[in-house]
């Protein structure tokens, strides 16, 4: 389990241990905030990289075409936070 997982889980209320180790028992309560906090994690980690398309500088000498596909990519980093949102039935 990497760092961020056991943040996450320690966030939910689980003891773990600096092997990625549940240490406590799993609560369905706590097994659900852990597994909300790993999607809203996600779709933040989304959000930046649509907030990092968006502001991104022109390049010198871009095409029409590299513009495109810029915007094209943004466009499908909001359909996946859309998607991950809705599969999972998490909302923020």
């Amino acid at each position: 389990m990497n760092q961020k997982l056991r943040e996450l889980a320690r966030m939910s209320g689980f003891t773990v241990d600096e092997t990625g180790t549940f240490t406590e028992f799993a609560e369905k309560t706590r097994l659900d905030c852990f597994a909300e906090l790993i999607v809203q994690d996600t779709i933040k980690l989304l959000q930046q990289e649509w907030y990092d398309l968006n502001n991104a500088p022109p390049v010198e000498g871009e095409s029409v075409r590299d513009v495109g596909i810029r915007v094209g990519r943004k466009s499908e980093v909001i359909a996946l936070m859309s998607k991950v949102s809705k599969h999972f039935g998490v909302v923020e």
